[in-house]
């Protein structure tokens, strides 16, 4: 069982819009050090410079450890598309998030594969233009200590499978190139238990939320329809002791904050599931 406080991992988007010094502010005094810096554009402006900057000394100044960043995504930002000048764009702005991400301190860059694909769209070539894009995000980064995570994702995207997400692991064919679980995500096209005899060797992150089932809601552990007393046995079997991420979604309210806030204290000294 994993009960490490330093597995537990927090991500910055239980906070809504911009991150800001208030909500670092909030983190130390919840007694949370640990974070994923959630890099999306409407939560963290690295087009912006002296943002960027102001934030990452904010974040090293309050003694919060960025142990991952999660890179922007969506249609913009697709790595699998073919159209090679919408590729060239969405690099360019991982590139520099990725240089902001070793610049912060973070050892594991999460990544999208791809995004929704439509029917009848080729899945094979996809993959293998997501492969090469990786590659190019990977000559940036030194030859060791960090690692790009692949991200399974929802129904009908690219990703969402554990042999897609196999193979395209395969054909970037680079150690610097690891596995994030996403729980939700597994949960929603019943791929958990594949994914984990598929890709455990590979996994360096877990990002921990739930659903019912019926979609991508980003939940607390314990507050949808997961199995997680069985999901933390898998993960003992294949001896992961990595990073516990909770990427809940939180728009705002401040009193649902806390009571998430607690939670993740509460389950740092045993993964413990709370339904109340």
């Amino acid at each position: 069982m994993i009960k490490t406080s330093d597995n537990f991992v927090l991500e910055s988007a239980i906070f809504p819009g911009i991150v800001t010094a208030a909500a670092l502010d909030e983190l130390v005094a919840g007694n949370i050090a640990r974070i994923e810096l959630c890099c999306v554009p409407q939560r963290f402006d690295y087009h912006d410079p002296e943002c960027a900057g102001n934030i990452s000394k904010d974040i090293k100044s309050r003694g919060i450890a960025v142990t991952s960043v999660h890179l922007p995504f969506g249609p913009a930002l697709d790595i699998s598309n073919r159209d090679r000048k919408i590729r060239t764009l969405a690099l360019d702005e991982l590139k520099t998030v990725v240089a902001l991400s070793m610049d912060m301190g973070a050892d594991i860059m999460v990544i999208h594969p791809g995004v929704h694909l439509e029917d009848g769209e080729n899945r094979s070539e996809r993959l293998e233009t997501a492969a090469a894009s990786i590659r190019q995000l990977l000559a940036q980064l030194p030859s060791t200590g960090f690692t790009l995570a692949v991200e399974n994702l929802p129904p009908g995207y690219l990703g969402e499978t554990a042999v897609e997400l196999r193979g395209l692991l395969d054909m970037i064919d680079d150690g610097r190139t690891g596995f994030c679980l996403d729980t939700g995500h597994a949960h929603l096209t019943g791929q958990m238990t594949a994914l984990l005899q598929c890709c455990s060797p590979e996994l360096v992150n877990i990002h921990v939320h739930d659903n019912y089932g019926d979609g991508d809601r980003h939940l607390p552990p314990g507050h949808g329809t997961i199995d997680w007393p069985a999901l933390m046995l898998s993960l003992q079997g294949c001896g992961y002791a990595g990073p516990l991420t909770w990427e809940i979604v939180n728009e705002g309210d401040p009193v649902i904050r806390r009571k998430i806030m607690a939670q993740f204290n509460s389950g740092r000294e045993e993964f413990w599931i709370n339904k109340e």
